[in-house]
């Protein structure tokens, strides 16, 4: 086969491309405006700029595009230009540098030569034959005198070259853009999916006293995580709770180092409206989204805990047992009427501006409740006890008798109401035969008691039910 011939304009190497003798590179600046940021650790990002571009065909090079970007996810838009290729690029470039010589060098280059050395004993000349880290030797009159480098007040050497001229090739990568331009101001818009960017969303609960039910003050914020590769310089922000449906792309959840926003302080006594202006929330399609009000900076490896609203929110407390639990829980339930659902993550409590518990809060729907443990408490003593469980065997099923008795002590200075969960095991067919408190029956082996204790007072639930599973041959 013969020889092929490449354009010069084309030595350097670029991915999937495809050399026009007339094609022209320009670098331009598409920088990022918006970025979505979603709940599986990878987020949408939009980029746009007006440019004066030339006509014809023109390659657009965005250099130190984002490398963790999903190519295939690009998507370019130009009102004056035809979008051809979207594709990686990697370009050499060759620069001269100019670099000094170190001491060691310069040394080097006066080797065999004739030097002077003055030193406190005055000048001293021969020729340089030997150094060392630390020394030096001279011959002088066919004798090798040694001095040492912190002895030397002043060197002088006939070799003048103290510096020299370098090459350096440094490499290029970036985005490329192959279009055909009409020549004129153009307006590009990009958009694609990039991996490596996560945010949890946490919350702060601010009340003023120790009662069963009251006003608070809900602080939301958004702890953003941009490991995607690539700066935001004033971005409008969104973070999205939701998990949209995603190929099997592999994101990289890497935190460097985290920088702190804070919005203006919520006192405990301060329940008004939001202190935080201008935060938007939307849904879009089955997604719960959170605008942020002003431009954000968030640099490529930077972690920030960016507040979102703050709005005022009642609450109710409840000791609550759940007898997969030892002890019974103090539990603040905090309604949500304000405008935004809330989604799943950290809430922290705090009474009088002293931190009293956390928990984990579901997703939070406009109008309901969110339930968040902030101690247990030891002076409410209670017990599970199963008494009893009988089996009887009937043609192609069995059915299992419990009886459970469940025990409550209140040994608090005060009087309190409790809330006892309980789950009955499952079955094809599970009934509860009776109860000594009658239950709420949230769901199908979910009972739920409310029962009021006075100050040292015992209590007892004992119930009954049954479970009927049917054998299959």
């Amino acid at each position: 086969m013969g020889g092929k011939t490449f354009n010069a304009a084309c030595v350097v190497f670029v991915l999937l491309s495809v050399c026009f003798a007339d094609r022209v590179n320009v670098s331009v600046q598409v920088p990022v405006t918006d970025a979505t940021v979603y709940s599986n650790g990878f987020a949408f990002i939009k980029r746009s700029n007006t440019l004066n571009l030339t006509g014809g065909e023109i390659s657009l090079l965005i250099k130190n595009f984002t490398p963790s970007g999903i190519v295939d996810s690009i998507s370019v838009s130009d009102d004056k230009g035809g979008v051809r290729e979207v594709s990686r690029y990697e370009l050499v470039n060759q620069r001269t540098d100019t670099r000094y010589l170190t001491f060691d060098e310069i040394l080097n280059g006066s080797a065999d030569s004739s030097i002077r050395v003055l030193t406190k004993d005055g000048w001293q000349s021969g020729v340089l034959s030997w150094f060392s880290p630390d020394k030096l030797g001279i011959k002088v009159e066919n004798k090798l005198v040694v001095i040492r480098f912190e002895d030397i007040e002043q060197l002088e050497t006939p070799y003048s070259k103290y510096k020299q001229d370098v090459v350096i090739n440094e490499t290029e990568r970036g985005l490329r853009i192959d279009e055909r331009s009409i020549g004129g101001t153009h307006r590009i818009s990009m958009s694609y999916l990039v991996p490596g960017v996560t945010w949890n969303v946490n919350y702060k609960y601010y009340i003023s006293s120790d009662a069963d039910m009251g006003d608070g003050s809900m602080q939301a914020w958004a702890d953003v995580s941009n490991n995607a590769g690539e700066d935001w310089e004033n971005v409008r922000l969104k973070v999205v709770v939701g998990y949209p449906h995603m190929l099997s792309y592999y994101p990289t959840n890497v935190r460097y180092y985290t920088e702190s926003a804070y919005a203006p302080k919520a006192l405990a006594s301060d329940t008004g409206g939001s202190a935080i202006p201008g935060f938007v929330s939307s849904f879009l399609g089955e997604y719960c989204v959170y605008t942020l009000g002003d431009p954000i900076t968030l640099k490529g490896g930077e972690t920030r805990n960016l507040a979102l609203f703050e709005n005022p929110a009642k609450f109710r407390r409840q000791y609550i047992w759940d007898t997969t639990w030892e002890r019974p829980h103090n539990v603040y339930k905090i309604n949500n009427t304000g405008d935004q659902s809330w989604g799943s993550g950290a809430a922290r409590v705090y009474m009088s501006g002293d931190f009293i518990g956390e928990d984990n809060i579901a997703y939070t729907p406009r109008g309901k409740e969110a339930e968040v443990t902030v101690a247990e408490v030891p002076e409410v003593v209670v017990k599970k006890q199963v008494n009893s469980t009988t089996a009887q065997e009937y043609k192609g099923a069995r059915t299992t008798t419990y009886k459970v008795t469940l025990s409550l002590e209140n040994r608090k200075d005060e009087d309190v109401e409790l809330t006892v969960r309980d789950w009955m095991n499952s079955g094809d067919v599970v009934e509860l035969s009776a109860s000594s408190i009658p239950p709420k029956r949230d769901e199908q082996n979910k009972l739920e008691w409310t029962v009021h204790l006075n100050k040292g007072e015992t209590s007892t639930i004992s119930y009954t039910y049954t479970t009927t599973s049917y054998y299959y041959y």
